[in-house]
């Protein structure tokens, strides 16, 4: 997660400068240009590495996705990673315009401000990847969810009493996402390890969500009055509370079955897996 935090710490800055410099469309035009390499690399250089071959199965899928969904930790670690990219991406969708419109800062100025956040996000994952051994994928969840959830409450507070500033958006913003890069590895893990016969069905569940809650996120933010961030900052911290409040519950809802049936034990992040046979993850998809 650290080496993904890259792009999109890179592109803003990126993107932004060629906005303020050639003009919106350059930023397609990029964008067209290197989605060319990446289908050209990828046809040539990453082969099938699912080597069960199985039918095209609807009603298997179908079924898989309402066997996760009838579990009530499953249900409350994909609403925690839900909130947390809803979060995030009601941010960024509104941020630009923030400051373009009520702080009339050109657009380097967020290029430059974003990569505040994506250098904390990945101070939050190597976080993660020390102390998880110590004290377990699932404290460190809690963590920093409750990071999160205090640098929202910071941010309202800030907003209410002094006046809207760049810094008043990106210290907060910045604070929450040390917290969204302890709790992102740990919230995926801890999903996956539920069912680890339907790992890859739960990967696929847990992405459709959290993009699905993002592009919610980005359409509800966008109705919102950019003149001042008030707007932002209430529909950002309402879903860092609700993942706060889901990861509670999730968390709460995870425990170890009873001696003797190590066979469908959950794998809790931090713990060793069990050994397992490759027949039990024919069901799971490529990556």
């Amino acid at each position: 997660m650290m080496a993904m935090t890259l792009a999109p710490a890179i592109s803003p800055a990126l993107g932004a400068y060629l906005a303020e410099w050639f003009g919106w469309r350059a930023i397609f035009v990029v964008l067209g240009g290197l989605g060319g390499v990446v289908l050209v690399a990828t046809v040539i250089g990453l082969g099938e590495t699912n080597r069960q071959r199985v039918r095209l199965d609807l009603a298997g899928m179908v079924g898989a996705n309402l066997a996760l969904l009838r579990s009530p930790a499953f249900v409350g670690f994909a609403v925690c990673g839900a909130c947390t990219s809803a979060s995030w991406f009601t941010f960024i969708a509104s941020a630009p315009h923030i400051l373009a419109e009520a702080l009339d800062q050109p657009p380097s100025t967020y290029g430059l401000m974003i990569l505040l956040p994506m250098a904390t996000y990945m101070l939050g994952n190597a976080a993660a990847a020390r102390f998880a051994p110590r004290f377990g994928s699932l404290q460190l969840l809690l963590a920093g969810r409750t990071l999160a959830f205090t640098a929202a409450l910071a941010m309202a507070l800030w907003a209410g009493s002094a006046p809207l500033s760049v810094w008043l958006l990106f210290v907060p913003i910045g604070l929450a996402e040390i917290g969204d890069g302890m709790s992102g590895p740990a919230v995926m893990a801890a999903a996956l390890s539920i069912d680890p016969r339907r790992a890859g069905t739960a990967s696929g569940l847990m992405g459709f969500l959290q993009m699905a809650a993002a592009a919610l996120g980005s359409f509800v933010v966008a109705l919102l009055p950019y003149r001042n961030a008030f707007g932002m900052i209430a529909l950002y911290g309402g879903f860092v509370a609700l993942g706060l409040a889901a990861a509670v519950f999730a968390v709460r809802r995870t425990q170890l079955p009873p001696a003797g049936t190590t066979e469908e034990r959950p794998v809790l992040p931090g713990a060793p897996a069990p050994a397992m046979p490759p027949a039990k993850f024919q069901g799971a998809t490529r990556g």
